[in-house]
């Protein structure tokens, strides 16, 4: 959720901001900065992927011993 509110606030929104405001680049702005902002995303998604983070668990069962299906080996 995070990755994709990153990505169209900051990535995609700002880039076609600039290109069609300031750069003056009209509807063609628009598209390169859509595809901009996703091109970035993609690239902060490769990272957090990588880092391995994603992995860690942050709900904790309190008995693991009750659903023995979800013990790790």
């Amino acid at each position: 959720m995070v990755l994709s509110i990153l990505t169209l606030w900051v990535g995609r929104v700002s880039s076609v901001f600039v290109l069609v405001f300031v750069f003056d680049m009209g509807a063609t702005g628009i598209w390169i900065g859509m595809a901009v902002g996703n091109v970035l995303g993609a690239i902060v998604g490769v990272g957090w992927f990588a880092r391995g983070t994603w992995r860690n668990r942050y709900i904790d069962d309190p008995d693991p011993t009750a659903r023995p299906e979800l013990m790790e080996d």
